[in-house]
């Protein structure tokens, strides 16, 4: 095998608190391993240019059970996502802008970003 010539321990495994301008690059809905019930994962990417952290990838997850439908109600409008009566397609949402507020958490011993917040571009 070949020897790779880089230094990972400079590399951050998360990016800093603050507020940053992402674009929706992808969602899948996935099975609740502590319940039954589903939710959607959300990847989005941060479209700051002059950022070190530029094109990087933040994860949000938002649940399907009915006590927690207005958090995904709000990521939607705020992504601009349009629904009807009773569905909406998570395809409408890819390419959506958004401003989001990022955090940092400690997560079973490991520094991980939590996304706090998120408001229309």
């Amino acid at each position: 095998m070949p020897k790779i010539n880089v230094n990972l321990d400079e590399v951050k495994d998360y990016v800093e608190p603050g507020w940053y301008f992402v674009t929706i690059v992808g969602a899948e809905i996935k099975d609740s391993q502590s319940s039954d019930s589903q939710y959607i994962n959300w990847r989005l990417q941060i479209d700051e240019p002059k950022s070190e952290f530029h094109k990087q990838s933040l994860f949000h997850m938002t649940s399907l059970k009915q006590n927690a439908l207005p958090m995904l109600k709000t990521f939607l409008e705020a992504a601009g996502v349009q629904w009807g009566e009773d569905s909406f397609n998570t395809e409408d949402a890819i390419g959506a802008k958004m401003e989001v507020k990022v955090d940092v958490e400690e997560y079973k011993g490991r520094m991980q970003n939590r996304i706090k917040n998120f408001r229309s571009e």
